[in-house]
């Protein structure tokens, strides 16, 4: 059997991200600070918006992490702000992977985290395959997307262990 899984940031997100790069000032801000964390409020101007890992389960009777923005958010969390500034650039981090196993083959195409450059600090925010629905990020001068097949394989490890393809790109809001 095949199975083709499609986990792509929807055009409303895509939309709000484009307004963002128009604010003079975007705060990045993390409930629960932590080396993984259960969402991150993006805002600036009129528009704000909570990112979250909500993971979906597919066909294959599986859950895959995704990537939503959602406008509220029920918990009432501790916030502590990593980073306030102009953003400069904002990405979609997206993995292309291959697998196989007992002759079943996955084809997955999957929106795993966004990546927002500012002057001199960039923030790398990754949805986990996790059942928490939990997200990591990074916060440094210059953050790397990890795309050696090692770093691939470690991420996609709850689903396989053998990549037959694997492939991670940066994909810039505005190239829809």
């Amino acid at each position: 059997m095949k199975f083709n899984i499609e986990g792509l940031v929807n055009t409303d997100d895509w939309m709000f991200l484009q307004r963002l790069m128009e604010v003079e000032s975007i705060n990045v801000d993390v409930a629960e600070n932590g080396e993984y964390i259960p969402a991150i409020s993006l805002g600036g101007g009129e528009d704000h918006a909570y990112l979250i890992n909500c993971p979906i389960t597919k066909i294959d009777g599986d859950e895959y992490p995704q990537i939503k923005l959602i406008s509220d958010i029920k918990h009432k969390y501790k916030w502590e702000k990593v980073v306030n500034g102009k953003a400069k650039k904002i990405t979609i981090v997206r993995d292309e992977v291959t697998w196989e196993i007992g002759g079943d083959t996955w084809i997955v195409n999957q929106d795993s985290g966004i990546k927002i450059y500012f002057d001199n600090i960039q923030v790398l925010i990754m949805a986990i395959d996790s059942i928490g629905g939990l997200i990591k990020y990074l916060v440094a001068d210059s953050v790397p997307i990890e795309v050696s097949k090692e770093k691939l394989q470690n991420y996609w490890s709850f689903k396989t262990d053998a990549l037959v393809m694997s492939r991670r790109k940066e994909i810039d809001i505005f190239d829809i």
